[in-house]
């Protein structure tokens, strides 16, 4: 897949609201049902014809599908059941079959060496399977690309395991990162617009039970009323629940790839799991798993990782051992997110690769300045234009150093810090790492 052939320009946009703005009535533990509530409730006719149904493209077709049920790869055994699923599957396979004729021949080589698209690793130094590849290549090449082939949506895990290979070879840079991320940034201001959508739908029912409250003739239709409203009510406090960052990254990711501990997950290994002093420490560790790539945590269970409780967060590895330390009180969370951040950083140096290149294009011309109190006077950064000065911090500024664009950022998409909202460059860019590495 030639990654930098397809290249797009991401348009800016923002959301006018915070869900902060809105204030909430009662407490609800999930915010699954939001979108299966809304269905339910608020079923509109289709008016579309079929004509231009067909004139729809397959894949638009599953995606709507997908996202009217808030499904996510998590729940393939639920929708692989689904005869309206099965329908249009048949139609995007027969769609991508009828774009790459060749991929029969790849699915035979998968079947006869007992492959998985999971398995990039394995096959692709088989020259078998680089010539197949290398066919499919040139065929897809020989048309011009459709602007969505950098749409993360669309990735499989061999499209992830090539792109982070070509991060490693210099074929993709952080250009090509921002494009992909640009798609999810996107997604992710669609999906915050909906959910408004449906509460200020919610306040027109209001409105009209209200009404109807004062018209009521009798105890038994005021009573129903009231049972209408307390819905109501339990429907919109799901949907402010849902509007939570961490909500809103945990599906758009889980849109482009499975997330949280899979169904045969271990669990992350902690040097002193049995220390009560740090129990807090790992619930909150582990609670911020749920939301990241299935793939990153079956990378970090192999590592050993030594929790701790201090004044100031810190992550480090020393020899097999990576101490991962949180600060206390509220915003351990958002302390989680940012170690963790650091976390993966040493475990995928393509992602450190990219910071290099993001950062150096950022900072350029830029001066180092100490980032002020309460920090060392050895504490210093390049400021550039964002939204918080330690994302700049200085470390080294190599592709082997550290750097606190990751961490910053997945705190800032997962917690809502940071004001990411005001860089949307930035925001694609942890958006990429996240569904594409």
């Amino acid at each position: 897949m030639d990654i930098k052939r397809r290249r797009r320009n991401a348009e800016t946009s923002e959301v006018s609201k915070n869900p902060s703005e809105i204030k909430k009535e009662a407490d609800f533990s999930s915010a699954s049902e939001v979108e299966r509530s809304a269905t339910q409730t608020d079923t509109v006719e289709s008016k579309t014809t079929a004509g231009n149904e067909m004139e729809r493209t397959a894949q638009e077709r599953m995606n709507d599908y997908m996202s009217a049920r808030n499904y996510s790869p998590q729940d393939s055994a639920t929708y692989k059941s689904d005869p309206e699923w099965q329908a249009l599957n048949r139609d995007l396979i027969r769609n991508r079959d009828a774009a790459d004729p060749r991929m029969e021949k790849i699915d035979a080589y998968f079947e006869a060496k007992g492959f998985s698209p999971n398995d990039y690793d394995l096959y692709k130094n088989d020259p078998e399977w680089q010539a197949l590849d290398k066919e499919l290549v040139d065929v897809r090449d020989s048309k011009e690309v459709p602007e969505n082939e950098m749409n993360p949506f669309n990735f499989t895990d061999a499209d992830r395991a090539r792109i982070r290979e070509g991060i490693r070879t210099g074929e993709i840079g952080e250009k090509e990162i921002r494009d992909i991320g640009s798609h999810m940034r996107e997604r992710s201001e669609q999906i915050v617009r909906e959910r408004y959508e449906a509460i200020a739908k919610i306040e027109e029912e209001r409105a009209e039970y209200v009404r109807q409250q004062i018209f009521a003739e009798n105890v038994e239709e005021i009573e129903a009323i009231r049972v209408n409203l307390r819905e109501l009510r339990r429907r919109e406090n799901l949907i402010i629940d849902s509007l939570a960052p961490s909500e809103v990254t945990k599906k758009v990711v889980g849109e482009t790839r499975l997330v949280g501990p899979g169904d045969n997950d271990p669990g992350q290994s902690y040097v002193n799991e049995s220390d009560y002093s740090v129990r807090t420490v790992i619930r909150t560790l582990n609670g911020c798993r749920e939301n990241l790539p299935t793939e990153w945590l079956e990378k970090s269970n192999d590592q050993q990782i030594l929790a701790k409780h201090v004044n100031r967060g810190y992550f480090i590895k020393e020899g097999d051992i990576t101490t991962i330390a949180l600060s206390p009180g509220r915003g351990m969370e958002r302390c989680a997110y940012h170690e963790l951040g650091h976390h993966f950083e040493e475990l995928h140096p393509e992602i450190r690769k990219l910071e290099h290149e993001f950062y150096n294009r950022r900072t350029e011309g830029e001066s180092l300045k100490w980032l002020g109190f309460p920090y060392k006077l050895e504490e210093k950064t390049r400021r550039d234009d964002f939204t918080n000065p330690y994302m700049g911090k200085d470390y080294g500024n190599t592709e082997d150093s550290g750097y606190e664009i990751l961490s910053m950022g997945m705190e800032g998409l997962y917690t809502g810090t940071h004001n990411l909202r005001e860089d949307p460059d930035y925001q694609d860019f942890i958006y990429g790492i996240l569904g594409s590495v």
